[in-house]
């Protein structure tokens, strides 16, 4: 991971995230996939490593494919939201699922 070292407590809420799955696919297919985290505000702020979401490969990095899924960096945040939401909907969906107050974080 790029940028600040997370916190302790940043670990846990990322290793909470990535052992959820791919938020898009759990909301668009209610299917668990891996996921890593997407940054999304960066990774160099204090407290960044709180703003993520977990995405898999094809919905962070992959690009348009057969399937039709859009991703957030090869296809871009505004294509992204358009097809999926906005990113803060789906950190809070994330939180939801995973029963993450925002006293938390």
């Amino acid at each position: 991971m790029n940028g600040r070292t997370p916190t302790k407590a940043e670990r846990i809420w990322i290793d909470k995230i990535t052992e959820l799955g791919c938020i898009v696919c759990w909301l668009q297919f209610n299917l668990y996939t891996p996921a890593g985290p997407h940054h999304m505000e960066g990774c160099r702020k204090t407290g960044c490593h709180f703003l993520t979401i977990p995405l898999c490969h094809q919905h962070h990095q992959g690009g348009a494919n057969d399937q039709g899924a859009v991703s957030r960096h090869g296809d871009g945040k505004a294509e992204f939201e358009l097809r999926y939401g906005p990113e803060q909907y789906l950190f809070a969906k994330t939180k939801e699922m995973l029963g993450w107050s925002t006293s938390k974080n």
